[in-house]
């Protein structure tokens, strides 16, 4: 997809695997998956190049019934991805770029910090971003 983010990395899910989900993308989702990619691409680039770690990417409607996600995630669409650091702290520092970014531009839907920077949660709205900023307990 890009250079530092693969295909693969947006599609695994233990979950679809334990449970024979089938977790492929459309044309539409995976072209969605692209734009997110380059996105992340230059969030990478802002955080000194620094590898982020993809925890969910896409996920089908059967996924997403099966984790018990919000019946409109964005991640169904291909234009959300849950990311992590490794820490609390190097979540938050990469947290606190890309609301710096959508200060600049980035088409964020939405920044969550999800459960004290456990792992941080970015939608992207190519048309009309909401830039909503929360954090989730």
């Amino acid at each position: 997809m890009t250079e530092h983010f693969k295909l693969e990395e947006f599609l695994k899910s233990n979950t679809a695997e334990e449970k024979g989900i089938d977790n492929t993308p459309n044309e539409e989702q995976l072209n969605n998956l692209k734009f997110v990619a380059e996105q992340l691409e230059l969030i990478r680039l802002a955080y000194n190049n620094k590898p982020m770690f993809i925890t969910s990417g896409f996920r089908s409607e059967e996924l997403n019934k099966a984790i018990g996600g919000a019946k409109k995630s964005q991640h169904m669409q291909g234009l959300a991805v849950d990311i992590n650091q490794g820490s609390p702290r190097r979540n938050h520092n990469l947290f606190l770029i890309i609301r710096r970014m959508m200060k600049l531009g980035l088409p964020v839907g939405q920044l969550i910090d999800e459960k004290k920077y456990s792992w941080i949660h970015v939608s992207f709205e190519p048309n009309n971003p909401r830039l909503q900023v929360l954090h989730l307990k």
